[in-house]
């Protein structure tokens, strides 16, 4: 994973978190609706799921989120993971 930046915005109001989508739901949207190459932005990233299939099928990956906590500690190691995979395959 290369280029990764964090930044901390405070934050004023409780913040809910949605619940992770399945990854073959974003399998298949993400096989239908780009092509190897593309750009995909998740402004709202959380565990990063959407990246870790962008990056599967050769994406690139933009993921945001106000949580410092969700990207340091699910996002950006999910994603390492995942590139790590891709990498010993």
């Amino acid at each position: 994973v290369t280029g990764v930046q964090t930044c901390a915005l405070p934050i004023c109001f409780p913040v809910t978190i949605s619940k992770q989508k399945p990854e073959a739901l974003l399998d298949r949207i993400v096989r239908s609706s780009t092509n190897p190459g593309d750009v995909i932005l998740d402004p709202f990233c959380g565990s990063a799921t959407t990246g870790v299939v962008a990056n599967r099928y050769g994406r690139q990956f933009i993921g945001i989120d106000l949580d410092d906590n969700f990207l340091s500690n699910l996002a950006i190691p999910r994603l390492t993971d995942e590139a790590n995979k891709i990498t010993l395959n």
